[in-house]
């Protein structure tokens, strides 16, 4: 088989194709000019300028399948496997790792003024903790 015949039989697999879509979720920050981009081996952060994406911080880990940015903004929480990494939404320094008991974690949701934050799994677990000193309620 020729080199060209090959490669033309690899972008027609369908299973092939489906392993390549990198994009796995995206989050908005409340202010509307900040944009996170999970990929299956990283998450970027981006500026949003007035037609175009400026790519700010990289944020190197795998597997993130879950993005969220808290209610006012500060915190960006980014979920691997039932891991959620607490990051500063502005300099992205690792504020907190957590370790929760459930296997997937479905979703994060917050409280006013970002007072707290819910924990959601796909077993029903529910757990609640403080911010910012991440002590469960």
């Amino acid at each position: 088989m020729c080199e060209l015949a090959r490669e033309y039989y690899v972008l027609e697999d369908a299973a092939i194709r489906a392993q390549a879509k990198p994009l796995v979720s995206v989050a908005l920050h409340p202010s509307g000019y900040q944009l996170a981009i999970t990929f299956i081996d990283k998450v970027a952060i981006h500026h949003i300028l007035n037609d175009d994406l400026l790519q700010t911080n990289q944020i190197d880990t795998r597997g993130v399948y879950l993005a969220k940015y808290s209610t006012g903004g500060q915190y960006f929480f980014a979920v691997e496997r039932s891991n959620v990494y607490v990051y500063n939404a502005y300099t992205f320094v690792k504020i907190q790792t957590m370790r929760v008991d459930t296997q997937k974690i479905l979703n994060i949701v917050f409280s006013q003024h970002d007072r707290a934050f819910a924990v959601l799994g796909a077993d029903g677990f529910i757990a609640r903790y403080a911010l910012p000193s991440f002590k469960v309620i």
